[in-house]
C-alpha cells in the first residue's frame, strides 16, 4: 500500500506500507511528497516537491528516490502507476507547457503522441498500468461546445 500522510513536522509525506511497517519515502529536495502506485517488487512512484513551486515524478526503490525528469522543456511531472517490468506511466508538462501522458521505459521519457488522436485533446495523463503494457487515463478534450470535457482512454505503448 501507498498513499500520502503528515509527519511530525506536518508536512506531506509518501509512504510505503509493508507488514504493517510505515516507510516515510522521502521527497526529492522539497517539503512534500505522495506515492501513486506500487508494484510487487515494492517499487513506488508519485511526486515530489524538489522546491516550491517545482514537482516532479519520483520512483522509490530499497530506500533510494529518483528524479525521474519531464519531457524536454518541461516543467513538472508525477507518475501514477508502475508495473512489475518497471514501467511507468504518469504526466509531464511539455515545452509549450501543455500536460501530457508519458511512460518511463527504461529510464527514458516518452510522451504517448496517439493520444492526442482523441476528439482535440489539449491535455492529458496516464493513470494506470498493467503488467501486460495496456494503460488507462484521461484527456481533456476541446469538444468546442462544452469545454471542457474529460474522456478517458486506453491503449497499448509501442516504441
Amino acid at each position: 500500500i501507498v498513499g500520502s500522510a503528515h509527519n511530525a513536522q506536518h508536512q506531506t509525506r509518501a509512504f510505503l506500507m509493508d507488514d504493517g511497517v510505515m516507510t516515510d519515502l522521502g521527497t526529492l529536495g522539497g517539503v512534500r511528497s505522495e506515492a501513486f502506485g506500487v508494484n510487487n517488487r515494492r517499487e513506488a512512484v508519485g511526486t515530489s516537491q524538489v522546491s516550491p513551486g517545482v514537482e516532479r515524478a519520483f520512483h522509490w526503490f530499497d530506500g533510494t528516490i529518483t528524479n525521474l525528469g519531464t519531457l524536454p522543456g518541461g516543467d513538472w511531472s508525477g507518475a501514477s502507476a508502475i508495473n512489475d517490468a518497471g514501467d511507468i506511466v504518469g504526466w509531464s508538462t511539455n515545452a509549450n507547457g501543455k500536460l501530457r501522458p508519458v511512460i518511463w521505459r527504461d529510464g527514458q521519457i516518452h510522451e504517448l503522441h496517439g493520444v492526442r488522436d482523441v476528439g482535440n485533446a489539449v491535455d492529458g495523463l496516464a493513470k494506470d498500468l498493467s503488467n501486460g503494457g495496456h494503460m488507462a487515463g484521461t484527456v481533456t478534450v476541446d469538444d468546442g461546445v462544452d469545454w471542457p470535457v474529460q474522456r478517458g482512454f486506453v491503449g497499448h505503448w509501442v516504441p
